[in-house]
């Protein structure tokens, strides 16, 4: 079976350049390969992971708080908010709202002016700098006080 490396996090439009050494179960080490090179592609079409551990807080009868943990990926340009009543949230084909990523650990949105005894459904989906979007969410749902 052959080895691999994925080499994740690297710059656009830049010359990578390896080599590959082995080392055996003494911890001795053969001498490199020769040096090999690489040339990461220009454009960005990779859309940011989904994001994690979705939620939302109850605030008063007419407010919900949305939150999840901030997306690791550098090139998070905003979060798309989607709400529904509807079980089948893609339903709702325009997002709510937009949330520029904080420098904070947890993100949040929120929601205002909601109904009492509603029961509301929400996803998030990160959307980079070149506009790639996830598709992929989980949904979170609850229902504000009567």
């Amino acid at each position: 079976m052959p080895n691999y490396f994925e080499d994740k996090g690297l710059n656009l439009d830049t010359t990578y350049y390896c080599r590959v050494a082995s080392v055996n179960r003494d911890n001795r080490q053969s001498e490199p390969s020769q040096q090999t090179s690489a040339h990461t592609s220009a454009m960005n079409r990779t859309p940011p992971g989904p994001v994690q551990d979705l939620g939302v807080v109850r605030q008063s009868k007419d407010t919900l708080v949305v939150y999840w943990h901030k997306s690791p990926e550098p090139d998070v340009a905003r979060y798309l908010i989607y709400r529904s009543e509807s079980k089948d949230l893609a339903a709702s084909a325009e997002p709510i709202a937009q949330v520029k990523p904080t420098e904070f650990f947890l993100q949040l949105y929120r929601d205002t002016g909601l109904q009492p005894g509603h029961t509301y459904r929400y996803k998030v989906l990160p959307e980079d700098w070149a506009g790639n979007r996830q598709q992929r969410s989980a949904v979170t749902v609850a229902a504000t006080p009567r």
